[in-house]
């Protein structure tokens, strides 16, 4: 899978991921996989992705077609993920097919969102969760967890997001360095 964190403190914001690619149980490293990278920008909020890499392909395109959106609060961003399913099962063939109890369609994937309001992860049943310092998605997410809250005392932002990537990917077979990295500011 992957190991994506994103990290908030002292007017700073950021978001990291490793950047191998996986196939079932083979993993391809950057050097092999030149569209290797989880993270992309639309307008002013990075994106991290978890999972398959159709994710990224499809989500770029519903933002695309979406109307208007507003990722600045955990009630908007809800609201504009109400949006991007309907968009996501329309126009990319999403397939929201879980258990047949679940509560609500999925929108199948996971994501870390960063932008000058916070720091946001939105789940497949697009509950969304702000958080004030630090967190991680992935199969490498409870490694990067530990690293960060070791080191988020002493360290600063960007290193705090580098170390739980370093160690998500030393511990996580199916994530490897080398790691992305965006940095932003917080309004």
């Amino acid at each position: 899978m992957s190991t994506i964190c994103a990290v908030r403190k002292n007017g700073k914001i950021c978001l990291a991921a490793d950047t191998a690619t996986a196939f079932g149980d083979m993993v391809a490293s950057s050097e092999l996989v030149e569209s290797h990278t989880k993270m992309f920008c639309h307008d002013d909020t990075w994106f991290g992705i978890i999972g398959s890499v159709a994710h990224s392909f499809a989500l770029r395109e519903a933002l695309h077609l979406a109307e208007k959106l507003d990722l600045t609060s955990t009630d908007a961003i809800y609201r504009s993920f109400l949006d991007l399913h309907a968009i996501l099962k329309e126009e990319t063939f999403l397939k929201t097919d879980e258990e047949e109890d679940d509560p609500y369609e999925s929108s199948q994937m996971e994501l870390l969102l960063v932008n000058g309001s916070g720091l946001y992860t939105v789940h497949s049943y697009r509950d969304v969760i702000a958080y004030n310092r630090y967190w991680a998605l992935g199969s490498g997410s409870d490694f990067a967890l530990g690293a960060m809250r070791a080191v988020y005392d002493t360290a600063e932002c960007e290193e705090i997001a580098r170390v739980g990537i370093d160690v998500g990917c030393e511990f996580d077979s199916a994530s490897q360095l080398p790691l992305e990295i965006q940095v932003l500011d917080l309004d």
